[in-house]
């Protein structure tokens, strides 16, 4: 009985100190689930869409290089130019698709950019 009522007094001397202690600690787990669901919705996806954006980037640089060599020559046709310039275009298209998807855009939201930018 005595060490109940001992905690007791020492409760009612420490309220204050005991209430902030359960705060911060509530306020901690807070800030932990919050980090953990950020961490969970982090997506494989969105990595894999921008692994595409860099191989399209790169594949539209190494084209866009060709195209400059093809234009230096004299001996070049019109018509080579005009095909690298649509392999060009089209990987500039898959950059900004895969850069709207990751944006969270839907199908037709994507679609109506993509018309609106002239694709």
């Amino acid at each position: 009985m005595a060490s109940i009522a001992l905690a007791l007094s020492w409760l009612k001397k420490n309220t204050v100190t005991v209430l902030l202690v359960i705060l911060t600690i509530l306020v901690l787990i807070l800030i932990l689930v919050g980090f953990w669901l950020r961490i969970k919705s982090f997506k494989v996806t969105d990595l894999l869409k921008k692994l595409q954006i860099a191989n399209a980037r790169n594949e539209s640089a190494s084209l866009y290089a060709k195209k400059k060599v093809l234009e230096a020559k004299s001996e070049t046709k019109k018509e080579e130019i005009e095909a690298i310039d649509k392999l060009i275009r089209k990987e500039e298209e898959k950059v900004i698709k895969a850069s709207m998807e990751i944006e969270g855009l839907s199908n037709a939201e994507v679609a109506k950019r993509l018309t609106d930018l002239g694709f």
